[in-house]
């Protein structure tokens, strides 16, 4: 059995690039370079088997027609980098009582797609699975691919569309984006509906983001 150094692996950067982006559906946080050895966490998210999403916003044809599934980092104790969100939602929401959601352990989640079928992931004209992360959380979001396009990131929509049996849909309407960089963390408010922007790369590459959340009211 092989064991991470989850402390050594997950230490940040010294100096971090914090941007503040005020946009028509709210306010986020960019926060560039974060992680010191981003490359090691990546590989790490590819080693281990990740398990299908449950739930509303999973499908039967989750497996074979494409696959989107979460893996999970656990800490005993609070990391440092969670520290350094906390204080980021503090300061920059103005959010004065946060609780990590998963906590005592502490634990980062992985999340995991790709595509296999092109009649089935019908990503040019449908969004994929359009959601909210609760009503009074701030999630902070880790994209850890290279190289992406300005059609990649985190999409932010108009609504919360019934989603049923798949998790491509219609009758949402695009009103904002995240934009993605390898190692970059966004911090928003996931009340805000949202999803991942989907392109065709994702046949031939699995995305990888990482997510935490921090409840604002317990």
């Amino acid at each position: 059995m092989n064991f991470i150094d989850l402390k050594h692996t997950f230490e940040i950067n010294e100096k971090l690039g914090i941007e503040v982006k005020e946009e028509s559906w709210g306010k986020y946080l960019i926060v560039d370079n974060f992680w010191k050895r981003p490359e090691k966490i990546k590989e790490y998210c590819l080693t281990y088997h990740p398990v299908k999403l449950p739930g509303v916003y999973s499908s039967p044809d989750n497996g074979s027609k494409y696959y989107d599934g979460r893996i999970k980092f656990v800490f005993d104790e609070m990391p440092l980098f969670t520290e350094v969100v906390y204080y980021l939602a503090y300061t920059y929401f103005n959010k004065h009582e946060l609780r990590v959601r998963q906590h005592n352990p502490y634990i980062l989640c992985g999340n995991i797609f790709e595509m296999y079928d092109l009649d089935y992931n019908k990503f040019s004209d449908h969004s994929y699975a359009p959601h909210t992360d609760g009503t009074d959380q701030i999630a902070a979001t880790w994209y850890m691919n290279t190289n992406y396009s300005s059609d990649e990131g985190t999409g932010v929509y108009d609504c919360v569309p019934q989603i049923k049996n798949t998790p491509w849909c219609t009758g949402v309407n695009l009103i904002g984006k995240m934009p993605a960089k390898y190692n970059r963390m966004v911090l928003y408010e996931s009340h805000v509906p949202h999803g991942q922007l989907v392109t065709d790369r994702w046949f031939s590459e699995k995305r990888i983001s990482l997510v935490q959340f921090f409840d604002t009211k317990y």
